[in-house]
């Protein structure tokens, strides 16, 4: 597993405000903010439009009342993983990559950037606490702890932690259709576990 990059990932703060209608303007901002990126994921949700409630989902996760550096960091994790993603493509050296399998190579990059982004914890001081391996989105959590919240990086998270919270991320941002698109080509495990992701 990548260790945080505290290059990418620093100067963690939450804000009080939640924007509700985030989920459905993140994607367009990201598309508006980088051609690259519009391309990419406009040919993303034209094969599997289910892609976009994927990102909906994930940024109700997140929200951007997490951020690093003043940035939402769920919008540092949609263009991160769609860096990574167009490196897998381009390292294929231009062999046909299956449908199902871009897909996964896609979730898969969400997922190791969202699980990278959010080893840090979240305390209310109600002294009730979040973090990604709980599997409760942060907008359910914000709801009920407003008072006095305070973030830190946490450097006691497992390889276990990082993989109970990859199985969180995935059962909250896919529904079953996608499930069983990766079963029948054999590549939900290197999603959920991580792994290899040029081949299934």
């Amino acid at each position: 597993m990548k260790k945080n990059n505290s290059e990418k990932y620093r100067n963690y703060e939450v804000i009080s405000m939640i924007d509700t209608t985030l989920p459905f303007t993140m994607v367009e901002k990201i598309k508006a903010n980088s051609k690259k990126s519009n391309e990419l994921l406009s040919v993303l949700q034209f094969d599997w439009p289910d892609v976009e409630l994927v990102l909906q989902k994930l940024t109700r996760y997140v929200t951007a009342g997490i951020q690093a550096d003043k940035k939402p960091v769920i919008q540092t994790i949609i263009e991160e993983a769609l860096e990574q993603y167009a490196v897998l493509l381009i390292e294929n050296n231009g062999k046909k990559i299956l449908d199902p399998i871009r897909l996964g190579m896609f979730l898969k990059c969400l997922i190791d950037e969202t699980v990278l982004a959010l080893r840090v914890k979240v305390c209310s001081s109600n002294g009730s606490s979040w973090d990604v391996s709980q599997g409760i989105p942060f907008a359910d959590w914000v709801m009920v702890n407003k008072p006095r919240i305070t973030i830190h990086e946490s450097s006691d998270f497992t390889l276990d932690d990082d993989l109970i919270s990859r199985r969180y991320v995935y059962d909250y941002i896919t529904n079953e259709r996608i499930k069983k698109v990766l079963r029948r080509v054999n590549y939900e495990q290197t999603v959920v576990c991580g792994g290899d992701s040029a081949s299934p």
